[in-house]
Formats: C-alpha cells, sequence, structure tokens
C-alpha cells in the first residue's frame, strides 16, 4: 500500500490536472505489465530502472490517452519512487500457510524480484518461517516468463510438477510458463481481470480444495 493506480491518479490530478477513473488506470496498468517486462536480471542500475520505466509510463500514458513527454514520464518515476510503499499481506494469508504446514505441505515463492525480497519476507511480512524456499529471479539469473526459471525453481527444490500448485497474478509472467512446465497453475484474480480464464481463484484459501 498504497496501490500503483491509487499513485498514479494522484500524479495526474496534481502535476497535470487530470481526474483520471482509478479502475481505467488499474485496467491499463495490467495491459502495459503483459506488454513490457521489468526484468530485476538485466535492470542492474537507477540509469537502466528510469528508463524502463520512461518508456512504461510514455506507454501508459499512450493508452489513457494523454499528453506525454520524457519529462513526464520521467516525473511519474520520481513521484512514484518517492512515495513510502508497505507490502502488505492479504488476511487469509498466514491462516492458510499454518494449515499448509500442520499438512506437511512444502511452501516456496519462485518472484521476479531483487536480492531484497528474503529480507522484506524476514523483517516485514513474517512469512520466513513457513516457507520451505525462496527463489529470487535477480539471484538465480533467469526470470519469468522464461519457462527455464520455472524448470530451476522445480529441479532446485526437488519437486514433482504434476503434484506441485504454483498460484500468481499474471496470465503471461506465471499462468503460462507455468503451465508449459507442467505445474498445476491458479491465477489469483481477487479484482475479477480475468474472469474469461477457467483456472482462476478469488481467495487463497480457495486453493484447499485442489489438495
Amino acid at each position: 500500500d498504497p496501490k500503483r493506480e491509487e499513485i498514479i491518479s494522484n500524479f495526474l490530478l496534481d502535476r497535470m490536472k487530470i481526474k483520471t477513473d482509478k479502475l481505467r488506470i488499474l485496467n491499463t496498468l495490467r495491459q502495459v505489465d503483459e506488454e513490457l517486462h521489468y526484468s530485476s536480471v538485466k535492470i542492474t542500475s537507477t540509469k537502466l530502472k528510469k528508463d524502463f520505466y520512461r518508456k512504461y509510463n510514455k506507454r501508459l500514458m499512450q493508452i489513457l490517452e494523454l499528453h506525454f513527454s520524457n519529462k513526464n514520464c520521467l516525473e511519474l518515476f520520481d513521484y512514484y519512487a518517492a512515495i513510502p510503499k508497505e507490502w502488505k499481506l492479504f488476511p487469509e494469508t498466514i491462516e492458510l500457510m499454518k494449515i499448509l504446514k500442520n499438512r506437511d505441505i512444502k511452501i516456496g515463492i519462485a518472484s521476479n524480484f531483487d536480492s531484497k525480497l528474503e529480507k522484506t519476507l524476514v523483517h516485514h511480512l513474517g512469512l520466513y518461517d513457513y516457507l520451505d524456499f525462496i527463489v529470487v529471479s535477480q539471484v538465480v539469473g533467469l526470470e519469468k516468463p522464461d519457462v527455464n526459471f520455472y524448470k530451476f525453481v522445480i529441479n532446485q527444490n526437488s519437486l514433482t510438477p504434476e503434484n506441485t500448485l504454483y498460484i500468481g497474478d499474471n496470465y503471461c509472467l506465471d499462468y503460462l510458463p507455468g503451465t508449459a512446465a507442467n505445474l498445476k497453475c491458479y491465477l489469483y484474480d481477487i479484482d475479477g481481470a480475468h474472469e474469461d480464464k477457467s483456472d482462476t481463484i478469488k481467495s487463497l484459501m480457495e486453493i484447499l480444495q485442489f489438495i
């Protein structure tokens, strides 16, 4: 928190005097996420990060049919970066993990993130004691949507793909390559963005029916 669409809505109102529906911004963010994939493996400096988000913000404003320039695309980057943010768990997360651990089910995280993820899990979210493994793209040099990232997770942690349930919230980064790696995949679709897809859940507790 705060959510991406809230920060961008505030930026558009504060800096460009434009009021834009947050749901429209959210849907546009999802579209741009599908088109442009941030790489924590390749993007290793502030300069490269700014260059990526200049392109990202340009595409965002194009789809929103707003005036854009290199200047305001970078202003959005700086505005977003300056906002204090906090990772928060969904309410059912700890309860679900306790149930899974009581059943001796292995739990892991496979993430397109940088090396700070483990520190966040340990010190801020309280998940570390429930996890059997954490695979971070920047650390291993592979990333979603490369199916080899998923194969690495499977082999590194001695998983049996057909007995492994994988939950993600991105169709292109999570569901498609995870399925290609023979994992049983479900899309976490709390906002109803993937209602046209069959393998979706709206609550993490729903996965208990598949185990």
